[in-house]
């Protein structure tokens, strides 16, 4: 009687291994068909040319500065980097202005 309590409990084992080895291959198989967040930001990888206008105010002067713009993943794809380099000098700075953003 107790070696049949001992198989019993070996084979309610097995069967517990065996449901939660199927719920997390069940899991897995899920979170892989789940899309990456940060592919939203891929539309603002590449390089363009943009015309930065600056209206007059109280506060600054108005100019039109042509600029570059080149955005790209830093290495390991965890940040999307942007450089804003002006072609002209930018008037509220006196120089050609060279940003970087994350």
């Amino acid at each position: 009687m107790r070696l049949h309590g001992c198989a019993r409990r070996v084979a309610g084992s097995i069967v517990s291994v065996l449901a939660l080895g199927l719920m997390a291959s069940g899991a897995t198989s899920d979170s892989s068909k789940t899309a990456d967040a940060r592919d939203k930001l891929n539309f603002w990888e590449g390089r363009w040319k943009e015309q930065v206008e600056t209206k007059e105010t109280p506060y600054s002067h108005a100019a039109s500065v042509p600029s570059h713009i080149t955005c790209s993943w830093t290495a390991d794809r965890r940040y999307m980097v942007c450089e804003y380099l002006s072609e002209k000098i930018d008037p509220a700075e006196g120089k050609p202005s060279d940003h970087l953003h994350l």
